[in-house]
């Protein structure tokens, strides 16, 4: 062996970073500690304030009533449920949205149509249902939709002299319906077309107050917003899938707030009537459209929560979730649905 040397046994000292690699240090490593820590306390806060589910996904997730004694819930049902349609495509200068077509176990998209149950494959005449969500209904699987429904009562009644056709688009109004139905073209003589509408009118009209806005988000829907509110929207949209702080308290749109519209008199009177006008044209020429082709037009004012002579204890209890309903849209129900039911007349 040799020797050791002087400088074998010389201590090595650690030398200190440099003071702008300290500043930056001091500066970036707090900043997800900081993250972490709001992310914990409200989480925290959401647990002990037993805050209601603040997103659909999570509303069903936890299998509320009228899911109880339905034998296709599952988990892979909600999957599947939140994972359709294949997008949401805006065909421009034509006025209306289309689902993208998709193919699964509980739901599926052809054609840009939600599939209808038992459609016969010979029929004689076409019954076109157009509405929004309700008609759509992402909610069931393709058999229980409103349009299935109707052909099963249709071909229990009259064999297969009719096939039924789900034009339904979540948050179309009765503007997008009209716009679509001029697509249809040719309607046959003895077809039928069905408006199932009036919710969405009322929401768009009254309590959105932009008459050319979208209930159903799409890039087109935010486009009139402020700067700031895009790219708050962005925000929002990408992360409160992840976050609970962002979910709760980073909403732009916070659904917990009364618009300010709504709380004017002077405000309502003036969207009611411009409800009115809209409301009264679009079906007018729905039905004129329709005669004009041999056809038959029928129009139905969708029920809702806000028609119930009497709410149910679920109910009642759904009502005051503003994450699901957002505060002030039952104010502006009030004044729209005796608009619309007087249209109707």
């Amino acid at each position: 062996m040799f020797p050791a040397t002087q400088n074998q046994f010389k201590p090595t000292l650690m030398q200190s970073p440099a003071p702008w690699m300290q500043r930056l240090l001091l500066t970036v490593v707090p900043i997800p500690l900081l993250v972490l820590a709001i992310e914990g306390g409200a989480r925290l806060y959401v647990a002990l304030s037993h805050f209601p589910p603040a997103s659909q996904r999570e509303f069903r997730s936890q299998r509320p009533a009228p899911y109880a004694k339905a034998d296709f819930f599952s988990e892979a049902f909600i999957r599947e449920q939140f994972r359709q349609p294949n997008g949401w495509h805006t065909q421009k200068d034509k006025g209306f949205i289309l689902p993208g077509d998709v193919r699964g176990k509980y739901y599926n998209v052809q054609n840009n149509r939600r599939c209808t149950a038992g459609q016969p494959e010979t029929f004689a005449k076409t019954v076109y249902l157009l509405g929004g969500s309700s008609v759509y209904a992402s909610e069931v699987p393709d058999a229980f939709t409103i349009p299935s429904l109707l052909q099963a009562e249709l071909s229990n009644r009259f064999g297969t002299r009719y096939r039924v056709e789900n034009l339904g688009v979540a948050g179309a109004a009765s503007r997008e319906e009209l716009a679509r139905l001029k697509s249809l073209r040719p309607i046959s003589a003895g077809d039928i077309v069905i408006f199932y509408d009036g919710p969405n009118d009322i929401t768009t009209m009254l309590y959105y107050r932009d008459t050319q806005n979208r209930v159903v988000e799409t890039k087109e829907s935010v486009k009139h917003l402020s700067l700031r509110l895009r790219f708050a929207t962005y925000v929002h949209r990408k992360l409160r899938k992840h976050s609970v702080f962002v979910r709760f308290f980073l909403n732009p749109m916070d659904p917990r707030k009364i618009p300010p519209h709504l709380k004017s008199d002077s405000d309502i009177a003036l969207l009611a009537d411009a409800l009115r006008r809209e409301y009264t044209s679009n079906l007018l020429a729905a039905s004129s459209e329709v005669r004009h082709a041999g056809g038959r037009f029928i129009h139905f004012l969708q029920p809702t929560l806000f028609t119930l002579a009497q709410k149910s204890a679920y109910e009642q209890e759904l009502v005051k979730n503003s994450f699901l309903i957002p505060a002030g849209i039952e104010t502006a129900f009030a004044t729209g649905t005796a608009v619309v039911r007087d249209v109707q007349r």
